[in-house]
């Protein structure tokens, strides 16, 4: 049986078969950034509160577990956008132009989630540079994604739409608020990265979950 590219990359699949394809992709982020950890240098030592994130994937430093950071950051980031492009295609409706500024602000976040992974820091000013520049985009373009997808929520709420609930709607809410409080003191705390990263992972999972079965019937929007 050919793959379904075509659904994939249309937002098309349901939420069943995409799940398949997104849950085991943020699984293996999580155990391959534990894998990074557990390798680096124990006469070093990684501790969340000094190193950033980004940390983990630098190869002189930990030149094992590194590549286990670096791989799955890069493909990661790459499932993101496929999970951006399946959430527009829900939150399309009466939004159009906020829905294609949400799917725009998503695909640069994962872009440049990738980027991270795959121009780690540590080696050389070019990948430096780059491995900078798409954190940038990272924090950005999910951040954006993130205040975007509250205001059509909080518009499909005002005009009384099938879904989300109140309940729904208060927990991303929660999640949201506590993204945007956080982040203007990333810099000065490495271990605030920790905290956004985790915002953005329940995010993303909180959307999935109530996100509709079926896509939009919106022709080839």
């Amino acid at each position: 049986m050919a793959f379904d590219w075509h659904g994939l990359l249309t937002g098309r699949w349901n939420k069943k078969k995409f799940s398949a394809l997104y849950l085991p992709v943020i699984f293996l982020l999580l155990c391959c950034w534990a894998i990074a950890r557990a390798f680096y240098p124990l006469d070093k030592g990684y501790c969340i509160d000094v190193y950033r994130i980004s940390r983990q994937g630098n190869i002189s430093m930990n030149p094992v577990g590194g590549w286990f950071f670096i791989i799955s950051t890069g493909i990661a980031g790459l499932c993101f956008i496929f999970y951006f492009i399946f959430a527009y295609r829900r939150l399309l409706g009466s939004y159009t132009f906020l829905s294609r500024l949400f799917l725009l602000c998503g695909c640069v976040g994962g872009i440049g989630f990738s980027l991270v992974g795959v121009c780690p820091e540590g080696s050389g000013h070019a990948m430096q540079m780059m491995h900078d520049f798409g954190a940038e985009m990272a924090y950005g373009g999910l951040g954006s994604a993130m205040g975007l997808s509250f205001l059509i929520l909080s518009l499909k709420l005002r005009k009384k739409e099938s879904w989300p609930s109140w309940g729904q709607f208060f927990i991303l809410f929660l999640i949201v608020f506590y993204f945007a409080i956080i982040i203007p003191f990333m810099s000065n705390f490495p271990v605030l990265q920790w905290a956004i990263f985790s915002a953005v992972l329940l995010w993303q999972l909180g959307l999935f979950l109530i996100l509709p079965e079926s896509a939009e019937n919106r022709g080839k929007t």
